[in-house]
Formats: structure tokens, C-alpha cells, sequence
């Protein structure tokens, strides 16, 4: 049976007009309201103060991905499934769920990388993310041997192993952390330096609540290809 390369996900984004989504689109030099237009993000690219750029922050990975959080892991798509009946699922889960707020977003060290995170937990998002990944799961086609030999390789826990399995993707339900991704892997000391700057560069973005409004549908032609948003859906459940 022939791989389609295309993929899909679910995250969050912020509208384009956002003071903190123009931020961090600049800060990748990718805007995923524009994702083809390259006059659009090379202008981007040119926001970026220059202490920041002398840094020369890794950040190509990030930028293919588009600044957003997953809520749903990128998947190919089951060939049971359409597009159409995917956006009609997710339709109908936005539909079911209220908007809600959570704690400031705040510039932190996960790992090798730097992300933007709630600086409290937020059941409500949690919450939100599980619900995608399982009552989105119809649609995602199985991991090819490949691709679950590729995550395994990776030093996963058993919980984490199990997670793969059973959902295709190793950092779901309990194990799932809300993120932005800031900047690609990083070494020790290029974290220590950038960490306060990038801090000092989201400060003003940064005082508000995490507003969850929306899912994003997004799309990704191949694996070298940038993340593109398809279609929001705004949460307009009941409280």
C-alpha cells in the first residue's frame, strides 16, 4: 500500500493580528497564515533585534512547524477517512467544548530547547489535548515500522512506550506539556545565554492569561515541507 507523505495535526495558534503570535512569527520567521508567500516571511526574519540574531539560534526545525502548541500529534491520514470528515470531526469537538483561560505564558528551559508554557498547570487544557488525541484517533493511519523503530530509538520510558502504541505518539495524555517551541536543540551554553534574552525579548507579550479559544487544523505536504493552517475552530461550547 502506497505512504502518502502528507501529514495533519491539530494545535493551537493565536489569530495573526495577536500582538504575541507577531512576536513569535518573527521570532521564527515563519508566519503560518502566509506559509508560501516568502515576501511575507523574509520580512519577517527582519524584526529580529540584533542581539538576539549575533546569537544565531538554531531555530529551522521550530520554524517548519510554525509557532503554535500540539494538541494533536502530526498523523497521516486513515484512508477511511476524507479531509472533509476530518474538519466536520473537529468541527463538532469545538463545538462541544467552551473557550477557557489559563495562567500567563512564561519563557522556560524544557530540555534542550526553550518554549513558551503556562506558568501553572491548567486542567481544563490538559484536558482539551486528550480529547483531541483520542477522539481524533479514527483518523490517524497506524505508524509505519519504520516510524515507531525511528521513536524508540529515543530512550522512552514504558509509559511512554505504551503511549506509542496505543496512540501514536509518546508525549500524550499524562505525559503531554502544553509548549511553543522557541528554538531547536540547544547545548548547555547557548541555553544559559539565550534564555534570559528571550525573556527579556516575549516580556511585554507575556502579562495577559492564556486565552484557548481555538483548534487549528494544519497540514504538511512532506517531511521537508513548513506546517500550513487549514482551518480554525472556534470553542463554542457551554460552560
Amino acid at each position: 500500500m502506497e505512504i502518502h507523505p502528507d501529514r495533519y495535526a491539530v494545535y493551537f495558534t493565536f489569530p495573526e493580528d495577536h500582538a504575541l503570535y507577531k512576536k513569535g512569527a518573527a521570532w521564527l520567521g515563519h508566519c503560518v497564515y502566509h506559509s508560501q508567500n516568502s515576501t511575507v516571511n523574509s520580512r519577517l526574519e527582519r524584526t529580529i533585534p540584533d542581539k538576539l540574531a549575533r546569537l544565531t539560534l538554531p531555530v529551522t526545525k521550530a520554524s517548519r512547524y510554525g509557532f503554535h502548541a500540539t494538541l494533536k500529534p502530526p498523523f497521516r491520514l486513515n484512508n477511511r477517512f476524507s479531509l472533509a470528515e476530518l474538519e466536520k470531526k473537529l468541527a463538532t469537538l469545538a463545538s462541544r467544548t467552551a473557550a477557557f483561560y489559563c495562567s500567563p505564558l512564561e519563557v522556560r528551559k524544557l530540555g534542550h530547547f526553550i518554549a513558551l508554557t503556562p506558568s501553572q498547570t491548567c486542567p481544563q487544557l490538559q484536558k482539551l489535548a486528550s480529547q483531541c488525541v483520542q477522539d481524533l484517533d479514527p483518523f490517524r493511519a497506524p505508524l509505519t515500522d519504520d516510524e515507531i523503530h525511528s521513536r524508540l530509538q529515543q530512550n522512552l520510558s514504558d509509559n511512554q512506550k505504551q503511549l506509542l502504541g496505543l496512540w501514536g505518539y509518546p508525549y500524550v495524555l499524562d505525559e503531554f506539556r502544553f509548549h511553543m517551541t522557541l528554538t531547536d536543540r540547544l547545548d548547555r551554553d547557548k541555553l544559559s545565554r539565550a534564555l534570559p534574552k528571550l525573556q527579556n525579548f516575549f516580556a511585554d507579550e507575556l502579562s495577559s492569561p492564556l486565552h484557548i479559544n481555538r483548534i487549528s487544523l494544519f497540514h504538511q505536504k512532506n517531511s521537508v515541507s513548513a506546517f500550513t493552517l487549514v482551518k480554525n475552530f472556534a470553542l463554542t461550547g457551554a460552560f
